[in-house]
């Protein structure tokens, strides 16, 4: 839960808002604008409405009201019975609304939604039996979120999902007998499958066992099937994002002496790569591409000048739109930085904006950027996404309704990339969309920056992927995010 619910710190997330409805979702509704309501009802409000019934049967069912401004429940194990079925939304609350996953309407979180099926259906044979109106409501309610979270009858049923005696393999398959070395014992599995998790389990034999793994493998899956000993979360990526979780999975890791891997991303995984390339606790391992715990042998002078060429984070990085939701939430997020005083002149040199800083800084003073632009805010576009894709609506000014529906999109075709010298001279970059014009670019993340000495940082603008005129940046601020220690 502590890495469910602080995973969103630095984000705005992976909201239900915006999100195009799913093919095949009720297909018959011609109108965007009506499914996508239906979609947003189905996917959010009912969430909130088990909470709301929750709340409502506790005070029912438990009889519970106000005497002299203290709460007496008269039926406390109904009541609280009712009750928790409203607490388990509210823990599972921030991971349900954020994450969604193409073609779901409640992705991971079906899960609780059935459970709070079978609770509904406890509660209405345990307590409701002489109450048949309520009873029949609270039951219909029940058989309903289970319907949605099933999706029966709200997508289109394909002949293939039709119940059969046998089935055909698929020709790509293979046939797996007696493979317990790899835990997979009579199956068939896809050839190019069978082939990664084989690949996976010989290269587990060339390491030790007995040892504890973190990040090393990119889906908890191969834990099992290779017989990995995993320690902390399995997935990184999705949870391992926010302040607390990580604060937790690293003194866990210095309690076990954990061998950590590099299935983790510099960008969504910012606290935890800032933590393991500049504390000094971990060694970095070139030939192995594995970080060993420090066993005092080497010194942290030594390790943080080995990892001045670290190249775990990404070449020419692409940040999108991430860049501009966090810089949309400046203000939130200004008390987890600390702004950094750099003195620097600005000039323009081959339509680039160059900033040369008085003195010559470590990348680690001062790991991000933020930069705001004077744009226009009249040029946009309205899209709607969904997972990795996305689609422009058209003709939006006739469905006054679709506009409200959809997510603006801001200077379209409009890029802006920052690019720095790394201590040998190579340059690197950061790429992100213009959006609003307030940019927060974790310069940090990108490869060349930390650690490294720079004596100055350079700003470009694209448009339809042609080199323009920058815009003159009105605020220019670095900023040192907070550290895991």
């Amino acid at each position: 839960m502590l890495a469910m619910g602080s995973q969103t710190i630095l984000a705005d997330g992976l909201t239900r808002f915006g999100q195009d409805a799913a093919n095949g979702f009720l297909p018959f509704i011609s109108s965007i604008s009506l499914r996508l309501v239906v979609y947003y009802v189905l996917t959010y409000l009912i969430l909130v409405a088990v909470i709301w019934l929750s709340v409502a049967m506790f005070l029912k069912l438990g009889q519970a009201r106000f005497v002299d401004k203290k709460l007496l429940i008269d039926n406390p194990v109904s009541g609280f019975t009712a009750l928790s079925v409203g607490i388990m939304f509210l823990i599972a609350f921030s991971y349900t609304v954020v994450r969604l996953d193409k073609g779901d309407l409640y992705s991971r979180s079906d899960g609780i939604v059935k459970a709070a099926f079978v609770l509904f259906v406890i509660l209405v044979a345990r307590y409701l039996k002489d109450k048949s109106k309520t009873a029949l409501f609270v039951f219909g309610f029940a058989v309903f979120i289970l319907s949605i979270v099933s999706a029966e009858g709200f997508y289109n049923m394909s002949s293939g999902a039709k119940l059969s005696s046998c089935y055909q393999v698929p020709k790509d398959d293979v046939y797996v007998m007696d493979d317990y070395s790899i835990r997979l014992g009579d199956c068939f599995i896809n050839k190019d499958s069978y082939e990664y998790i084989a690949h996976i389990n010989d290269y587990m034999n060339t390491l030790d066992r007995e040892r504890g793994y973190f990040g090393l493998v990119d889906s908890f899956g191969l834990s099992y099937l290779c017989n990995i000993k995993g320690d902390s979360v399995m997935e990184i990526f999705n949870t391992l994002k926010g302040y607390g979780a990580v604060e937790e999975t690293v003194d866990y890791l210095r309690r076990n002496d954990t061998i950590v891997g590099v299935n983790l991303d510099s960008d969504s995984n910012y606290y935890l790569y800032h933590w393991l390339v500049t504390s000094g606790d971990y060694v970095w391992s070139d030939e192995n591409r594995l970080f060993f715990p420090n066993d005092g042998s080497v010194s942290r002078e030594e390790i943080l000048d080995n990892n001045k060429t670290i190249n775990l984070s990404k070449e020419d990085d692409e940040l999108g739109r991430v860049a501009g939701s966090w810089g949309s939430s400046m203000e939130t997020l200004e008390n987890i930085f600390t702004e950094i005083d750099l003195g620097y002149t600005s000039s323009l040199e081959d339509n680039r904006i160059r900033l040369d800083f008085d003195r010559t800084i470590d990348g680690d003073e001062a790991d991000f950027i933020y930069l705001e632009f004077p744009v226009d805010k009249s040029d946009v576009s309205y899209v709607l996404f969904e997972y990795n894709n996305e689609r422009t609506l058209e003709n939006v000014e006739e469905t006054p309704l679709l506009k409200k529906l959809a997510k603006q999109d801001y200077n379209k075709g409009k890029i802006v990339t920052v690019s720095w010298n790394d201590e040998t001279g190579a340059e690197h970059r950061i790429h992100c969309n213009m959006d609003e014009g307030k940019l927060l670019i974790p310069l940090g993340a990108g490869r060349g920056w930390l650690l490294n000495g720079h004596s100055d940082i350079k700003i470009q603008m694209t448009e339809d992927n042609e080199i323009v005129v920058p815009l003159e940046p009105e605020n220019i601020r670095f900023l040192k995010l907070r550290e895991v220690e």
